[in-house]
């Protein structure tokens, strides 16, 4: 319903006294609740007839509206805000209920192996980069806490890792995406990490290989470092006791990683050999095989040939053991300079010390020196240890060494004659056999190899 009498927003005409006593009186106060029903408005329509209401204050009161205006508007202000605001709040709450009920997703967490390794600390859900990692972790693991930790599956697509029997402790662990041949990353799916065992102070899990990544560093400051000294860093770190010879062991998978498989250089041998001759030019090397096997290598430089020139006739042959990777033996050849010290001449690696290697020695010796005649050259070797023995043959041939003047030296020789003829004729003739084959059988050949060299040479100066 509209009221019957709307006066107009736009009057500019003020109300007199009358008119506002009029309003103020009873039977204005009940035309105004007559024209206004509570049948004509409902909840939905406040704010309609909130304006309609304004309206007809504002245009009657304008600036100042009545006591009535106000305590009537105040009435269905309250009576709307109450009833809006209560839906507000409901809607409101329920919005905090549901972000409540959204919870974060957990990060999974990753396994360091830069500061995690040294003492893993395994949580369900961790993940690794590898499995090799996972492996790894799980036997630093049961070092570190002294528990016998095996690998019952082993394999592409899951590790499960157990302790000794009657224990719960177990670990389970699969590829996370085994659909991507090119993601490698393991999580762990199951852990139960309580133990009901007793701690074990000998593990199966401290190999050589173990020993030998953990005290890297040691020999690397140290390669002289000796397998005691390791077996006591190992007992001060873990406890246990560690055989002697799997510290060996250890020891030489460090050395084999700083300085790299001895198998490997014999790759490189002829890069070494052409470095000497560039080096050094007039060098020898010679290099003999065995069905593509390494056996022997002869190397004389060029500077030892030049010097050999100025030493004194005395060759000195010796050999000797290498105690090395690939064993083997290396024969030398020294002189003596003006200075009475040792002059290297040349050397082999052979792979024992026979009649064989020997004479191919002194083949390459005597071409590279250029000796055709060896009556002027005198060799010394140890030979005399393997013949005769005896603590007066070595007073005797101490005492023909001291000799000063050829009579004392006879009487020696005689002294030696009365103790060992054998001995006696040996000191006569020190290289005996050698000597002869030498003379015989070496000095021909080598004139024989010139010969064919220099009818080579002088076929492609005519050609």
């Amino acid at each position: 319903m509209e009221p019957e009498h709307e006066p107009s927003r736009f009057d500019d005409t003020e109300p007199d006294d009358s008119q506002d006593s009029d309003y103020n009186g009873s039977s204005s106060t009940d035309s105004v609740t007559s024209s206004f029903d509570d049948t004509d408005f409902s909840v939905e329509d406040v704010s309609q007839y909130h304006v309609d209401v304004e309206m007809d204050f504002e245009g009657h009161f304008g600036t100042k509206p009545s006591v009535a205006r106000r305590r009537v508007e105040s009435e269905f202000e309250s009576d709307v805000s109450d009833s809006l605001h209560s839906v507000e709040e409901s809607y409101s709450d329920s919005g905090k209920k549901k972000k409540k009920k959204k919870k974060k997703k957990k990060r999974l967490s990753k396994f360091n192996i830069a500061t995690d390794m040294d003492n893993p600390d395994f949580k369900v859900g961790m993940i690794f980069s590898s499995r090799e990692v996972l492996k790894e972790a799980i036997k630093n693991f049961s070092l570190q806490n002294k528990y016998i930790i095996k690998l019952k599956f082993n394999d592409n697509r899951r590790v499960k890792a157990v302790c000794k029997h009657g224990c719960p402790w177990v670990l389970w662990a699969s590829r996370l995406n085994r659909h991507d041949p090119l993601d490698h990353t393991w999580q762990i799916k199951t852990l139960n990490n309580e133990h009901m065992c007793s701690r074990e102070f000998k593990n199966i899990n401290l190999t050589s290989k173990t020993i030998a990544k953990k005290y890297l560093h040691l020999f690397v400051a140290d390669r002289n470092l000796k397998p005691a000294a390791l077996r006591e860093a190992v007992m001060h770190d873990y406890v246990f006791p560690v055989p002697q010879s799997k510290c060996y062991r250890a020891r030489e998978m460090t050395l084999e990683i700083i300085e790299g498989k001895h198998k490997s250089q014999y790759s490189r041998l002829y890069d070494y050999l052409v470095e000497l001759r560039l080096s050094n030019p007039g060098t020898t090397t010679v290099c003999k095989l065995d069905d593509k096997v390494f056996e022997r290598v002869y190397i004389c430089l060029q500077a030892c040939k030049e010097g050999f020139k100025a030493c004194r006739t005395i060759i000195c042959l010796d050999g000797c053991h290498l105690k090395g990777y690939d064993q083997g033996h290396i024969l030398a050849a020294v002189g003596i300079d003006a200075n009475d010290c040792i002059y290297p001449i040349a050397y082999v690696v052979v792979d024992s010390e026979n009649n064989s290697s020997w004479s191919w020695f002194l083949e390459l010796l005597t071409e590279d020196l250029g000796l055709t005649n060896l009556y002027h050259v005198s060799f010394m070797t140890d030979k005399q240890k393997l013949k005769f023995t005896g603590k007066a043959l070595k007073d005797a041939l101490w005492k023909a060494a001291r000799a000063t003047y050829m009579r004392e030296y006879e009487v020696a020789l005689a002294e030696m004659n009365a103790l060992s003829t054998k001995a006696h004729d040996w000191l006569r003739d020190p290289l005996g056999e050698l000597a002869t084959k030498l003379q015989q059988e070496i000095i021909p050949l080598i004139s024989i190899q010139r010969a064919i060299k220099e009818l080579q040479h002088n076929h492609q100066q005519s050609m």
